[in-house]
């Protein structure tokens, strides 16, 4: 068939599915998420919405559209997924800033989350939260790694868990540079990292359950709280 002159190919139609956004497409058509329909033979550019033009098309790839999404977007629906705390075939639980969630001022160092820092914790009203489930109960020993300017020594952290908190005071300052871009020709467009400082908070009881496990800072007695990059949980 592929050395035939003009091949008699099936007009299949071909869906593309991208963020909940489905189009579908037949040899000569194009129906776009949107609700417009192009010729792609004589519109390679898809610059014109021709579907009052050809309405028996329209609705053709209309109704595969539908029938498409119906059977298979539910499928793809994101679901509550969440952070597993004290698996156990496993000691510690890493909580890094990439799976966080940021509350109020506080700001990502990259729009990517991975190699991801927190900062501009400007506010004792914001916190930072990961959707959890613990797995087993007991007490764990709390470890931060941490970025903060002299003059910010002297916030109070908080770790919240149901109706267990635990807190502590950062009494070390610690800026160091940010990493890598003396190596790079072009600014990579993902975050630079830095060496945090590990400090322990101390230890929390911790039940089994779901629910948001909160980083706060209570207290900021200079213009930001911390920069924050992982949390550690060690099961005792």
């Amino acid at each position: 068939m592929l050395l035939q002159e003009n091949p008699d190919w099936p007009d299949r139609l071909l869906v593309s599915h991208w963020r909940n956004r489905v189009s579908v497409r037949s040899r000569n058509h194009r129906l776009g998420h949107q609700g417009a329909l192009f010729d792609l033979s004589s519109d390679p550019g898809q610059r014109t919405d021709i579907r009052d033009r050809f309405p028996e098309t329209y609705q053709r790839l209309k109704a595969a559209q539908t029938r498409w999404t119906a059977a298979h977007i539910p499928e793809t629906a994101p679901a509550f997924r969440p952070f597993l705390i004290g698996h156990p075939d496993s000691e510690i639980t890493q909580m890094p800033a990439r799976d966080a969630k940021q509350h109020g001022n506080i700001k990502r160092s990259n729009r990517f989350p991975n190699c991801s820092y927190f900062t501009n914790w400007t506010s004792s009203e914001d916190y930072i939260s990961w959707d959890s489930e613990v797995l087993t109960d007991g007490n764990y020993e709390v470890e931060i790694y941490y970025a903060c300017e002299a003059k910010d020594v002297g916030a109070r952290i908080e770790l919240e868990w149901m109706n267990e908190q635990l807190q502590a005071t950062i009494t070390e300052a610690h800026t160091p540079p940010l990493r890598g871009a003396e190596n790079d020709r072009v600014q990579r467009s993902e975050s630079y990292v830095k060496a945090f400082k590990p400090m322990t908070l101390g230890t929390i009881s911790l039940k089994k359950g779901r629910g948001q496990l909160k980083l706060r800072a209570p207290k900021i007695p200079g213009q930001s709280a911390i920069e924050f990059r992982l949390m550690m949980l060690k099961r005792l």
